[in-house]
């Protein structure tokens, strides 16, 4: 597919939805959901709110963006201090998911920085997403079905529009 769209030289496609969610279920394959600028633009979200809620902390690695998290939108690593996200999330969730997988992946941040041997959802975990302003469940509640079960991609000629 890449080297075909390579040939043809297609422009990139005029965006369809928002920055914050995509109306048409279309992934816009010129818009990349793992670009320096998204993953620092995460990552400042990230930082702000461990600044704000757990001011001690040191800073967390550099967010991961998981192409292959199919089943999961977001998991914290403790032994590397990291932070990965789902591109899925990225390319069809709206804005509001994505900030609340974050501060529940960075309430799994604070609770482990807090009380190492703590349980992952238990009640200090609870406790730090009520301080987030999340619910404190073992999940974030996102609307996937309307993502559609697989990709559809939008493309304009470059010539005709």
């Amino acid at each position: 597919m890449r080297r075909l769209l390579r040939r043809l030289r297609l422009a990139p496609p005029a965006r369809t939805g928002t920055q914050t969610g995509n109306k048409s279920n279309a992934l816009d394959p010129a818009m990349k959901v793992d670009s320096p600028e998204r993953v620092a633009e995460l990552y400042g979200f990230v930082r702000a709110t461990l600044e704000r809620h757990e001011p001690g902390m040191e800073p967390l690695s550099p967010i991961r963006v998981s192409r292959r998290m199919t089943r999961t939108l977001g998991s914290y690593r403790p032994d590397k201090r990291q932070i990965a996200v789902s591109s899925r999330l990225l390319a069809f969730g709206e804005q509001s998911h994505v900030e609340t997988v974050l501060l529940h992946e960075t309430a799994h941040a604070i609770t482990h920085h807090r009380n190492a041997k703590a349980s992952s959802h238990g009640r200090l975990f609870k406790s730090v997403c009520l301080e987030l302003g999340i619910e404190p469940n073992r999940f974030v509640n996102v609307p996937i079905r309307e993502w559609g079960s697989r990709r559809r991609y939008v493309f304009t000629c470059a010539a005709c529009g």
